[in-house]
C-alpha cells in the first residue's frame, strides 16, 4: 500500500511551508529579543560597576607613604620620588607578571566566563580593582604634573620640565591600562562569543599595541 500523502493539494503544501517559516521567524524573534534584553542588562550592570569603581578608593601603599592619605602633592614633594611611588603602585595591576602575560591573564579569565555569559564575583572584582587602581594612579599623576608645571620658571626648562613630562606620560600609561581593561569587559558584555573572536583575530587593545 502506498504511503498516505501528507498534503492533499499544492495549496496545503504551500501553506505548510508558510506556517513553518512563520514559526521559524517567531522562534528567532524571541531569541533575538532575549539576547537584546540580556545585552542591555549586561551594559547596565557594567555601568553600575564603573560607577562603583569611581566611588571607591584603591590601595596605593607607596604613594600614600609619600603623600599621606590625601594623595595631593605639595610644593615640598619630591616629584621623582612621586613618579617612582606611583609606578610601583601601578605595577600591582600585573599581579607579578610581565605586561603581555598580564593582559593575557585578564583576557583568559574573562574567556573562562564566556560560556556562562555572566561574570562570577571573583573575576568581576579582579577587573574592578585593576580599573580602579589605574584610574587613581592617573589622577594622582596628573596632580603631580600640575605641581611640576608650577615649579617651572618662565623660560627655564630644566629638571622640572622632565618631571612634568614623566608624570604626564605616567598618567597616559595608567589611563590606557584602565581603558584596555574596560574594553575587555565591554566586548565580553556584547555576548555571542565576541571576546573569543576578538582575541583570535588579534584586535584587542593589548594585541594591537604589541
Amino acid at each position: 500500500m502506498a504511503p498516505r500523502k501528507k498534503y492533499q493539494t499544492d495549496e496545503e503544501r504551500r501553506e505548510a511551508r508558510r506556517r513553518s517559516r512563520r514559526e521559524y521567524y517567531a522562534r528567532n524573534l524571541e531569541r533575538e529579543r532575549a539576547r537584546a534584553l540580556s545585552n542591555w542588562n549586561a551594559r547596565r550592570e557594567a555601568s553600575k560597576a564603573r560607577e562603583r569603581v569611581r566611588n571607591e578608593e584603591p590601595h596605593l601603599p607607596q604613594t600614600v607613604q609619600l603623600l599621606g592619605p590625601s594623595l595631593h602633592p605639595s610644593a615640598s614633594t619630591s616629584l621623582p620620588a612621586l613618579e617612582n611611588a606611583l609606578d610601583a603602585d601601578l605595577n600591582a595591576w600585573k599581579h607579578g607578571k610581565r605586561v603581555k602575560d598580564a593582559w593575557r591573564y585578564y583576557t583568559k579569565r574573562l574567556l573562562s566566563q564566556e560560556k556562562a555569559g555572566t561574570l562570577n564575583k571573583q573575576v568581576e572584582n579582579l577587573f574592578r580593582r585593576g580599573i580602579q587602581l589605574a584610574e587613581r594612579i592617573k589622577d594622582v599623576a596628573l596632580r603631580g604634573e600640575g605641581e611640576a608645571w608650577k615649579r617651572i620658571p618662565p623660560g627655564d626648562y630644566g629638571a622640572d620640565i622632565q618631571d612634568y613630562q614623566d608624570l604626564g606620560k605616567l598618567a597616559i600609561h595608567a589611563k590606557l591600562i584602565a581603558n584596555g581593561l574596560q574594553e575587555l569587559l565591554d566586548i565580553f558584555n556584547e555576548g555571542g562569543n565576541a571576546l573569543s573572536r576578538a582575541y583570535e583575530d588579534g584586535t584587542l587593545y593589548w594585541q594591537r599595541k604589541a
